[in-house]
C-alpha cells in the first residue's frame, strides 16, 4: 500500500471516529452539571431568596461553566477548520474533473458524492457548525444569568 493510500485510510478512520462521537454524544443537556442545572431552573424568587454568599457562589459556578462551554466551542471551531482543510485539500486534487462553469457549492457537492473523505468531512463540518451555534447561544444565556446574579449581590 502506498504512503498516500495509507494516509488516506488513516484520515478516513479519523473522520469515522469523529462522526461516531457525534452520533453517540451530541446532546447539550448531557453536559450540564447538577449545580448548573439547578441554578438554570431556579425561579427568580428562589434566586433572590439566596444569601449573598450563595448568589455569589452561583454566579461564579455559572461563569466557570461558560468557560467550559467556550472550550467546547473552540474545540468545534478547530474541527470546523480541520474539515475545511480536508475538503479544500482533497477537493483541489480533483477540482479539474468537473466543469469550470459549475457553482462552487455544486462542484463541492458533486465531489462529496464521488469521494467519501469529502463527504465525511462535510458531515462533520455540519455537525460542528450546529454544535457551535447551539453551544454559543447557551453560553451567552448562562453568562447573562451569571452577570445578573452577580449584580444582585451588590444590591442587597
Amino acid at each position: 500500500m502506498s504512503q498516500e493510500n495509507s494516509g488516506q485510510t488513516n484520515l478516513e478512520q479519523q473522520l469515522d471516529n469523529v462522526l461516531n462521537e457525534y452520533n453517540s454524544n451530541n446532546k447539550i443537556s448531557d453536559i450540564y452539571s447538577s449545580d448548573v442545572s439547578s441554578y438554570l431552573n431556579m425561579p427568580r424568587d428562589q434566586i433572590e431568596a439566596l444569601s449573598k454568599e450563595d448568589r455569589f457562589t452561583a454566579a461564579i459556578q455559572l461563569s466557570q461553566y461558560t468557560i467550559y462551554l467556550q472550550r467546547l466551542i473552540n474545540r468545534e471551531r478547530a474541527r470546523l477548520s480541520w474539515c475545511n482543510a480536508i475538503i479544500n485539500s482533497v477537493g483541489a486534487a480533483h477540482w479539474e474533473e468537473h466543469s469550470d462553469f459549475l457553482k462552487f457549492e455544486i462542484k463541492i457537492a458533486k465531489l462529496a458524492r464521488e469521494h467519501t473523505t469529502i463527504e465525511r468531512a462535510m458531515k462533520i463540518r455540519n455537525h460542528a457548525q450546529i454544535r457551535i451555534d447551539e453551544l454559543d447561544g447557551v453560553a451567552q444565556l448562562i453568562k447573562h444569568l451569571s452577570d445578573m446574579i452577580m449584580r444582585s449581590t451588590y444590591v442587597s
